[in-house]
């Protein structure tokens, strides 16, 4: 499968860099100048408004049209690779830009990793848990490229957002050489004494020495039907090497966590889940000298009505 894809705003500073404070709003002539395809907007409009939230600010609905970008082309890159030997490559259009604009790219004009990109990174590893639903289950997928078969345990959790444990359990399992197979199937019996719009699966493959191989949420609505509850992020920056490490810990599931900075440098991981009272360390690679005020942290709640 080649050639597919999805238009998803470039990077805030990246709009910065290419507007006038007063032309940082929705339908400005310039935005619109940076949006080539004729029903471009309205494309992302249609599938914003079936599946998220719409913002009314410039730089929410940037970060928006980036989640829906990611989760429609991981969406399909998921189910390819699910497919094989069926179907056995899968090739999204497209890796970058030829000038800063509205468009397909997982990497704007600048290099700024889009959250497609970090998507894409996930996707794309050589060993991924994936999640199907079917008419009455949700089934957990491996995929694994390596040549080489291994033992594993794949463990599920059936959690509310504030992390209690509802269900829970894991299997070893084998993780056959170039295969894809379905390896636990969920039934709906279970899930549907629990109001879905409060309650996610988390997967997690580990290897027999206990390290993590790939881990997946799966949530039961639309993100705009999710009732999260407001996170509380707290944040602790460490100097170290050629960077900073961010530490992020909250007590409530943070749906699709974006950091961001007007420093110059780069998030080696971005638009992450963050489980409840499970830390997350993120590396920021920067020459300069920054203090934790120069990290922001947005999430979904953030950019829903309350």
């Amino acid at each position: 499968m080649s050639e597919y894809g999805f238009q998803g705003m470039p990077d805030m500073k990246t709009i910065n860099d290419f507007t006038l404070p007063q032309d940082r709003v929705m339908g400005s002539k310039v935005l619109d100048v940076h949006q080539k395809h004729p029903f471009g907007w309205e494309t992302i409009n249609e599938y914003m408004k079936r599946d998220y939230p719409i913002p009314t600010t410039l730089e929410d609905y940037d970060y928006v049209s980036q989640l829906l970008q990611a989760e429609g082309v991981g969406m399909a890159i998921e189910a390819h690779r699910r497919a094989k030997p069926y179907c056995m490559g899968t090739l999204y259009w497209q890796l970058n830009d030829c000038w800063p604009v509205v468009s397909w790219s997982s990497v704007d004009y600048y290099g700024r990793w889009k959250a497609l990109h970090y998507k894409v990174k996930r996707d794309y590893a050589s060993t991924i848990v994936s999640f199907d639903k079917t008419k009455d289950s949700i089934r957990i997928w491996v995929v694994n490229d390596d040549m080489k078969s291994e033992k594993a345990i794949l463990s599920w959790r059936l959690m509310d957002f504030s992390g209690r444990i509802l269900k829970e359990d894991n299997k070893q399992v084998e993780l056959k050489s170039n295969d894809s197979q379905i390896m636990l199937s969920i039934t709906d019996s279970l899930i549907e004494v629990h109001d879905t719009s409060s309650v996610f699966i988390c997967a997690r493959l580990k290897s027999s020495n206990d390290s993590l191989i790939s881990e997946s949420n799966y949530f039961f609505v639309k993100p705009k039907d999710l009732r999260l509850t407001k996170p509380v992020i707290t944040t602790i920056l460490k100097k170290q090497g050629d960077g900073y490490l961010v530490l992020l810990n909250s007590k409530f599931l943070a749906k699709d966590v974006h950091l961001s900075t007007s420093e110059n440098g780069f998030f080696e991981d971005n638009y992450f889940d963050l489980l409840p009272g499970e830390g997350k360390r993120v590396f920021f690679r920067t020459r300069n000298n920054i203090s934790l005020v120069d990290i922001q942290v947005k999430s979904l709640y953030d950019v829903m009505e309350h």
